[in-house]
């Protein structure tokens, strides 16, 4: 371990111990201290382990558990009405936390290795989480802090990441990609926080129609959205996230008639500008076709999640050799081969497929893939289901809330679910806390779309 995981690691146990202190005696700011852990937790990784976000919600949870220790009486929770969809919502996300617990001891099981123990727990307390945000243990922040606190950890996080890969490449001498994988995670899990800033950035930006929460003598929320921005559209391009490029386009154009031609022209600005930047220092010793590289950049958005393009062979292989495994029997189909197992049950049909593609084969002997195939080959159609039922009823969730006032920041939530669900096929977020947070019950999606943030604004 070198001085900078070190680093980290003391650094983070000092984070790690506030939150557990903080929340035990001031409940009030559990919903701040969440929203922080889990976009500030994420990307991070510690010689190759993505383990931040998850040791900051068992910090969470044990300061929840301190709390109730050092009290005299229970906590008061807030009695909200449930609907339908919610209560629905809430089952059938702890029963695939349950699924997925089950799954991870199966994993232990067959792997015999004491490392999936990460997996049960981590399972586990995120079935306890969803518990907890469904009871509305504690009271949820105004429209105004929800918003904000997304907004500031998110930018806090963009410079972070834009800050290792310059550091690794101006001080270091290595390449900003060769440290993905071991100090941070891929693009696609990196950038995931973006998904979460869309419908903060939409709803400070949004036209005023009425009351606003940002005063017309302060300017600051409008300042921190537009600097999150820039910093995010800067961190795609830096470290090439297609999924980044796909979700802000579709940001800008699903939010055109309600930002107000002004602010999405600067947008659109913006976005060209660094689209320019970044084609001309792709190539800088060739005279450039803009119009050729353009179509090229957005054919690249296209197929980036198909594996259809000679730089994700890897993962079109994975796919082929995930869809072998489970049709090889009806059970695997259902229920896979246990959760994790895939790295190691997919070896055959890998070998295999590198074959008959006339690539060297190497005799390996792990597969390292996160596509959406590969956790089908886990956890079998059941998980699938559950997964997909999951995202369903959070779209419910945000329909059924975002009525009146709330409809127009409908389409920017539903779009950000989408982005979501996209991005899975790139890289699945299996260990990412944000990834659940977004498809939990009472979750930020959810959330966000029970205030009038996304329309009042």
């Amino acid at each position: 371990m070198n001085i900078i995981h070190l680093s980290l690691l003391l650094f983070f146990a000092f984070i790690g111990l506030i939150v557990i202190i903080v929340v035990a005696l001031k409940p009030k700011l559990f919903w701040i201290m969440l929203i922080f852990s889990v976009i500030l937790g994420g990307g991070i990784m510690i010689n190759g382990y993505s383990l931040i976000d998850e040791y900051l919600i068992g910090c969470l949870l044990g300061g929840v558990l301190l709390g109730l220790l050092i009290r005299s009486v229970c906590w008061r929770y807030v009695f909200q009405k449930k609907s339908r969809f919610s209560r629905m919502h809430f089952q059938v996300f702890f029963l695939f936390m349950c699924y997925l617990t089950l799954q991870s001891i199966r994993g232990l099981i067959v792997l015999d290795d004491l490392r999936m123990i990460r997996f049960i727990i981590f399972f586990i307390m995120l079935g306890i989480l969803s518990y907890i945000l469904f009871k509305g243990f504690f009271s949820i922040p105004s429209l105004k802090q929800i918003v904000n606190i997304v907004l500031v950890s998110s930018l806090l996080y963009f410079i972070l990441y834009l800050g290792q890969g310059i550091y690794a490449e101006l001080i270091r001498g290595i390449s900003r990609f060769d440290t993905q994988g071991h100090e941070w995670a891929g693009s696609t899990v990196a950038m995931f926080p973006l998904f979460c800033a869309i419908p903060a950035i939409y709803s400070v930006l949004k036209k005023k129609t009425g009351q606003s929460f940002v005063n017309k003598k302060d300017h600051r929320q409008i300042w921190l959205a537009w600097t999150t921005l820039i910093i995010a559209v800067v961190t795609s391009f830096y470290y090439d996230s297609r999924i980044s490029w796909i979700a802000i386009t579709g940001f800008l154009i699903l939010s055109i008639r309600d930002l107000g031609l002004f602010k999405s022209l600067k947008i659109f600005i913006i976005f060209v500008v660094l689209l320019f930047t970044f084609l001309l220092g792709a190539q800088p010793e060739h005279k450039l076709n803009f119009i050729t590289k353009i179509n090229g950049f957005y054919k690249a958005l296209f197929i980036s999640g198909t594996g259809t393009q000679e730089s994700d062979v890897d993962r079109k292989l994975a796919i082929l050799a995930a869809l072998r495994l489970i049709t090889n029997n009806p059970k695997t189909l259902l229920f896979g081969t246990g959760f994790y197992t895939e790295r190691y049950t997919l070896v055959p049909y890998y070998t295999e497929a590198l074959s008959e593609y006339g690539i060297p084969t190497g005799n390996p002997s792990i597969v390292r893939t996160a596509t959406f195939p590969s956790f089908i080959a886990g956890v079998g159609l059941v998980g699938i289901f559950l997964l997909f039922l999951c995202f369903f009823l959070t779209a419910c969730e945000i329909i059924v809330y975002a009525k009146g006032p709330n409809i127009k920041g409908r389409k920017i939530l539903l779009f950000t679910l989408l982005i979501v669900f996209i991005s899975m096929n790139i890289s699945i977020n299996l260990d990412l806390v944000l990834f659940y947070f977004c498809i939990m019950p009472s979750g930020l999606l959810v959330q966000m779309s029970k205030h009038e943030t996304l329309s009042i604004v």
